[in-house]
């Protein structure tokens, strides 16, 4: 259902993103740039552990947060000025008060993470910190250009900019201030080191209590100074010193994008790092195409040939950084070269092979996502109760800090203001959101007809964020991880849209095309060994990384997938003086064995043929295995018919196999077992299937003499041969349990 609403919600979301004739220019600019946004800071931050699902479910929650912190504005203002006018700015009310009461109640969700989920909050990355930041500012975006059709500024391809020119985007400040909450876990994690001297440790924790109210300090003033200078163009007002001083350093806001992606860099080294300590405290699960610690430190050789012998601490920072530098690089080679190598399918690739393809580079993505977490967890704090009750007692100081400082810092402040009301130009919602709140109710009743639209497009916008996460993840049920049929025909393409999310599609189309770029995967070892421990992590996810270790450590290779593609061999019969008997085929013919040169040409063809391996899960497929081996052959391209696989008689006579396994019970292959109403569509069925496969026989340019169909069961062969006697199948039935 959830993946149907975001089908749904698309065609809205492009046809009410179009209609910017309705005065709905910044709304539905907000939706594109909200998912630009999005999209590449969570690409950017290669070092996450954060899935998919939870960035758009934080996004998702993000949007009523951000109208309660914009009626909230509205709020305290009428509370603080009952007299107060629509339309007519007072300073106090629209720089420092907006500005305080903004920048602190945005980041209360974040600060809920570590109070309501403290476990996951000490196995959250540096740049998870950030990320989550940059969400949560984009919704908040998002939400301000919904509730103002009518504001200022619009769609931009800038990272930075926000609705309003001359102030950077809120998903700029909020996350600086996250990165540097970031920044305060891991400079806390680093006082705690035993080789720290007390004034280092000390050092440290000034730090880790300074930097995030230091980049709060900042965003705060960039927010405030740009209102004033909006409002009061030229004029003078007397701004309060410290936020001028803050205004003043990064440049009239313009630093703050660049510290944002100063802040990433040092989150993505700082991460890089508590990856490459987790490699020495256990090993690697996956060090494919390459061990990332050991490439690491080959570039850092060659990098640093420079520093000689050399013992100066300046020189020993600078070996640092450009060897946590390479370590960055070498862990996000190592998992971009573990999903290209999972998409990289074998010969040209159709239908079956294709989304096998598919699959496997949706699960290899999960893998790589739960061995960077796993790695994070080990560098962490422990996770014993002190730990945890630690982690919510500065949740629960976090959201008191914050709380006080909009709610009581900030009116306190604006207090001591004059009282000077301007009538400059007007402020985009994102930077004065309870002006905003108070002009919605008037244009509301002045929409018309794009009130309606504007109704439309926050239920498609909500819709489609509901519809893009993939909620089973929560449960631990990562639908990622599940293989879907093969969508061919109407009614496969249709499952395959109710159960596959816009996102999931998305990324279903990259491992497509990633699939298709040239790539030695297929041939090269690395390959071989990267296709095999995704089909482990898929077996069982929660248990990979441990089984994987433990191979590791008892000094056993992982387990490897077998050669690509081997030949079939055929099996060479011992000739006696009597030959061996014709087969009766149902159709009355007898079929007598192929010649010793017709069989090696038989078995060359069946090597030149596409093949697809299905995934050994279930019954039924260990029992085709068994029998008719790992592969299944495409026979037939138009339509794309696949024989499943080959057994010895098969070579001996040139047939083409079938296996039908029956489990028990109702089955369309015994229809007595059906109701009689509906026997008719089990009769249907089995006749296409054996009359797909004679045309098969039948077409000139294959060698393919009959059909073989192979059944596990007696009332399945019952039926089969009842059906094949009666249609003159050229072909035998064969039993094997």
């Amino acid at each position: 259902m959830r993946a149907v609403l975001g089908w749904v919600a698309l065609p809205l979301l492009l046809i009410t993103c179009g209609l910017v004739f309705w005065e709905l220019r910044q709304s539905s600019a907000a939706v594109l740039l909200t998912a630009y946004l999005v999209l590449f800071w969570f690409v950017a931050a290669r070092t996450k552990t954060l899935s998919w699902s939870s960035v758009v479910g934080l996004l998702l929650l993000s949007v009523p947060w951000a109208l309660l912190v914009a009626v909230g504005a509205w709020g305290l203002a009428v509370a603080l000025d009952p007299d107060r006018v629509t339309g007519v700015a007072t300073l106090p009310e629209a720089t420092v008060l907006t500005a305080m009461f903004q920048q602190s109640l945005l980041l209360v969700p974040l600060a809920l993470i570590p109070l309501a989920l403290p476990s996951r909050a000490r196995r959250l990355s540096f740049t998870d910190w950030l990320l989550a930041g940059v969400v949560v500012g984009a919704g908040f975006q998002l939400t301000t250009a919904l509730i103002q059709p009518e504001g200022v500024g619009g769609l931009s391809v800038s990272l930075f900019a926000g609705p309003q020119p001359g102030l950077v985007g809120q998903h700029v400040l909020t996350g600086l201030v996250a990165a540097g909450l970031g920044f305060a876990v891991a400079a806390r994690r680093h006082a705690g080191k035993t080789a720290l001297s007390l004034p280092g440790r000390v050092v440290w924790l000034a730090l880790a209590l300074a930097w995030p109210v230091l980049l709060w300090w900042l965003a705060v003033s960039a927010q405030a100074m740009a209102n004033l200078d909006r409002l009061m163009d030229d004029a003078l007002y007397p701004a309060p010193d410290v936020l001028e001083l803050g205004y003043w350093l990064t440049g009239g806001g313009v630093a703050l994008g660049w510290l944002l992606v100063a802040m990433l860099a040092l989150g993505l080294m700082v991460d890089a790092g508590r990856l490459r300590n987790a490699a020495e405290v256990e090993p690697d699960p996956v060090p494919y195409p390459f061990h990332p610690v050991k490439a690491a430190d080959a570039w850092a050789g060659k990098a640093t040939r420079w520093a000689g012998t050399s013992s100066s601490r300046l020189v020993a920072a600078m070996v640092w950084v450009v060897a946590t530098i390479c370590s960055v690089f070498a862990f996000a080679g190592r998992d971009l070269g573990v999903v290209f190598a999972a998409v990289r399918r074998s010969g040209r690739g159709s239908g079956a092979v294709r989304w096998t393809a598919i699959s496997r580079g949706r699960a290899a993505g999960v893998m790589v996502r739960y061995i960077r977490a796993e790695a994070i967890s080990l560098a962490a704090d422990p996770d014993n109760r002190w730990s945890l009750w630690r982690n919510r007692l500065f949740g629960f100081s976090g959201v008191l800090v914050l709380l006080g400082a909009a709610l009581g810092l900030g009116p306190w402040w604006a207090g001591q203001l004059p009282r000077v009301s301007a009538a400059g130009e007007s402020l985009a919602a994102a930077a004065w959101p309870g002006e905003a709140v108070a002009e919605f109710v008037t244009w509301w009743q002045e929409s018309a007809f794009a009130g309606g639209v504007w109704v439309v497009q926050v239920l498609a916008v909500l819709l489609f964020l509901a519809g893009v996460a993939d909620w089973s993840a929560f449960g631990g049920r990562d639908t990622f991880l599940t293989r879907r049929p093969v969508p061919s025909g109407r009614s496969s393409i249709g499952e395959y849209l109710r159960g596959t999310s816009v996102s999931a599609a998305l990324v279903d189309l990259f491992c497509l095309i990633a699939g298709t770029l040239p790539s030695r995967a297929e041939t090269h070892p690395s390959g071989t060994a990267i296709r095999a421990a995704v089909g482990d992590f898929r077996s069982d996810p929660p248990t990979f990384i441990e089984r994987r270790r433990r191979q590791i450590r008892a000094g056993a290779a992982p387990p490897a997938e077998e050669e690509e593609l081997p030949p079939v061999v055929p099996v060479r019969r011992r000739r006696t003086d009597e030959e061996l008997p014709a087969l009766k085929l149902a159709d009355g013919r007898l079929l007598s064995p192929l010649s010793l040169d017709a069989e090696r040409e038989f078995a060359e063809h069946l090597d030149g043929l596409e093949r697809f391996e299905p995934e050994p899960e279930g019954v039924g497929e260990q029992w085709r295995v068994r029998h008719l081996g790992r592969f299944e052959r495409m026979v037939g391209n138009r339509p794309e018919i696949w024989s499943s696989g080959s057994t010895e008689r098969s070579l001996t006579y040139g047939l083409c196999v079938i296996g039908l396994w029956y489990s028990g019970g109702s089955s369309w292959q015994v229809s007595e077992s059906l109701p009689e109403v509906v026997r008719h569509r089990a009769d249907l069925e089995l006749d296409r299937r054996l009359l797909e496969f004679t045309t098969v026989v039948n077409y000139p340019g294959n060698p393919f003499r009959a059909v073989e169909v192979v059944v596990n069961d007696q009332r399945v062969a019952e039926a089969v041969q009842v059906r094949m006697d009666r249609l003159a199948i050229p072909g035998i039935v064969v039993v094997q349990p």
